[in-house]
């Protein structure tokens, strides 16, 4: 897949951007958007997304874990009503900063939904949005059928632009 798209300008990718895509997700790599990772692009990107509640993110492995931040394990074990150890010790991983995968609290009856979703951790309000500290771009984890596509219309848009 990398000698594939190598060398290539964002102008080479204009009516490509959905193979590109499905060639990331083959891959298990995410789309660098080429935008810098700035608040006003995050809303705009989250402008343009439609979650689909198809629960992809919460019963995919896509790292180590959930990802909390400080005062995250507090705020759920409170939600929940058990105390932050017992939380800890049945939930997470590494010194309690993640929450092992898949997701514990993802429910998948009917309708997926998340058991703790009024306290849920910023890194899944923020999915399929990620910003690796290496470049500090906005990138997209396209395991996320809507994000995919809304990667898609970036990438096609920018394309489109650079062609001009």
């Amino acid at each position: 897949m990398q000698e594939k798209w190598d060398g290539l300008t964002l102008r080479d990718l204009r009516g490509r951007a959905v193979e590109l895509i499905e060639d990331l997700r083959h891959a298990g790599l995410q789309a660098n958007l080429n935008v810098p990772a700035t608040k006003d692009n995050v809303a705009a990107f989250f402008k343009m997304f439609a979650c689909r509640r198809c629960g992809r993110c919460c019963r995919t492995q896509t790292g180590e874990g959930i990802i909390l931040l400080p005062g995250e394990a507090e705020k759920i074990a409170a939600y929940l009503k058990k105390d932050v150890v017992s939380f800890k010790k049945k939930y997470t991983i590494k010194n309690g900063k993640l929450i092992s995968y898949p997701c514990p609290f993802f429910e998948d009856d009917k309708q997926p939904s998340c058991k703790i979703y009024p306290v849920y951790p910023q890194v899944c309000q923020l999915f399929p949005v990620n910003t690796p500290a290496k470049n500090k771009a906005l990138y997209c984890n396209i395991i996320c059928p809507a994000g995919s596509l809304v990667a898609e219309e970036i990438i096609e848009y920018q394309a489109k632009v650079a062609a001009v």
